[in-house]
């Protein structure tokens, strides 16, 4: 079944990648509403099959990017390609060629999963004789096959995002695009969703682009670009910036922390205090961890090692990383500006 709609899919990408075999192409793109600048000068590749996330917090110009590369909002300059094929100048080639999830997407609350999917494969032009197997196909792909005849009202979150997938998903994309899937959500729901996407790229050779405001759905993307004010600040793998950007942190607890923090201030580490005692940034650790033992008479009582994390990379981005609940992290909203309808909520 998934070659099948794999099948489907290649026949309908016509032959449509550029020729270095880029999936999405975005090179110098910007966006203003009026004074506003929600999109500035942002540029980056995806190649086909592999999962990119864009995190920025709420109005960094996430949603107005995926509306761009999704032919609903006209760039106010730059160049977008889709699978080979201008988001300007080939909108219909572009639609063609994708699947749109938005955050704020309705759901057909009085239809049963499968009439909903079997409606909106009338309106994508789905053949009358293809239409029940790929439907059949996507209620199994997202794990809705035994609730095809409930009613989507009474989804809770999780399974109404995955039948909004397999709607995104009738016309065989090649590219699926999700905006904010779980804005809001636990993380336990978050993690939920992801195994799902990450088992449709795996499976059916997509390419995801998706965006949202939190590390560790992210961090779950084969590449990540930070997205800050309507400009990327960096993109890369969640290790390589981990590796770039933060380091490993060691807390150390003693008998005599202000003592302890001459010693090792004279004997060459960078030092901070904190209410648990000392921290000391690894990026300077004159023989290691060895080094900090040796280089205090002061008993340690504690350590802790702090490896890096995703969080860390986006405090050293934005400075706006927030805790909301114990576990949970997020980016913070930008600062207020004179918004449009159309700019990111």
């Amino acid at each position: 079944m998934i070659a099948s709609l794999r099948a489907a899919a290649a026949q309908a990408s016509d032959g449509g990648l550029l020729p270095d075999g880029l999936a999405i192409r975005v090179a110098h793109l910007t966006k203003a509403f009026g004074a506003v600048t929600a999109v500035n000068d942002v540029s980056f590749e995806v190649p086909p099959g592999q999962t990119f996330a864009l995190l920025g917090p709420h109005g960094s110009g996430k949603s107005t990017m995926v509306r761009m590369l999704c032919t609903l909002t006209r760039p106010t300059a730059g160049v977008v390609r889709v699978k080979g094929f201008d988001v300007v100048t080939r909108p219909r080639e572009v639609r063609r060629r994708i699947g749109l999830v938005l955050h704020d997407q309705p759901t057909d609350t009085d239809m049963t999963a499968e009439e909903s999917l079997r409606f909106h494969a009338v309106l994508y032009g789905v053949e009358p004789d293809d239409m029940e197997r790929r439907i059949d196909i996507l209620l199994e792909q997202v794990g809705l096959s035994e609730r095809a005849g409930e009613r989507t009202s009474g989804f809770g979150r999780v399974s109404a995002k995955r039948h909004e997938i397999a709607r995104a998903l009738l016309n065989a994309p090649d590219v699926l695009f999700l905006d904010e899937p779980t804005d809001g959500w636990d993380a336990v729901e978050r993690m939920q969703l992801w195994t799902d996407v990450r088992r449709l790229s795996e499976e059916m050779g997509l390419t995801i682009f998706v965006t949202t405001r939190y590390p560790d759905e992210a961090q779950c993307a084969d590449r990540i670009a930070i997205l800050d004010k309507g400009r990327i600040v960096t993109t890369g793998s969640a290790s390589e910036l981990k590796a770039i950007f933060a380091t490993t942190m060691v807390n150390i607890a003693t008998a005599d922390d202000a003592r302890a923090f001459t010693d090792l201030t004279d004997s060459g580490f960078d030092v901070t205090s904190i209410p648990e005692g000392l921290r000391i940034d690894s990026g300077k650790l004159p023989g290691g961890l060895a080094g900090i033992i040796a280089g205090t008479a002061v008993p340690i009582r504690q350590m802790h090692v702090h490896q890096p994390s995703l969080e860390d990379v986006l405090a050293d981005c934005s400075g706006r990383v927030v805790q909301s609940n114990p576990g949970e992290r997020y980016l913070a909203p930008a600062a207020p500006q004179q918004r449009s309808e159309e700019t990111d909520a």
